[in-house]
This record gives C-alpha cells, sequence and structure tokens, in this order.
C-alpha cells in the first residue's frame, strides 16, 4: 500500500484547501452575504425550537430525542 505525504492526505482531510485558490473577492462577498442571512434565518428558527421542547405542555417533544430534561423536572 502507497504512502502518502502528510500534505496528500491535507487536501483529502480538508477539501476547502482544493478550492481555497479559486476565492475572490467577489466569490468572498457572496458567501459572507450567504453566511449572514442563512444565521438571521436559521437561528431564530433553532432558539424557537428549543423552546418548544423545554416548554411545559410539550414536554414529549424533548423527551422524544433525549430523555433527560425530562426525568428531572418532576
Amino acid at each position: 500500500m502507497p504512502t502518502k505525504s502528510i500534505t496528500g492526505l491535507l487536501p483529502i482531510l480538508f477539501p476547502f484547501l482544493r478550492w481555497r485558490k479559486e476565492i475572490n473577492k467577489r466569490s468572498l462577498k457572496s458567501d459572507l452575504a450567504a453566511g449572514i442571512t442563512g444565521a438571521i434565518i436559521v437561528l431564530p428558527q433553532g432558539l424557537t425550537f428549543a423552546m418548544i421542547a423545554v416548554s411545559s405542555n410539550l414536554r414529549w417533544v424533548s423527551g422524544a430525542w433525549a430523555p433527560w430534561p425530562t426525568l428531572y423536572r418532576r
């Protein structure tokens, strides 16, 4: 079995190392806008789901995936 040097393994372990040379100002600006937009949408959604999961009326929601929150609230 041929051995690869560590520099040959890095792009396999971290794929962004292969395409980092293609990044320019325009693509970086687009990526930043996409990241901010995603964060604006995903963070409030995640917080809302967390609030629903710990709601006193819906304990079974959190208990379905992690029983420990319902065990200690009795």
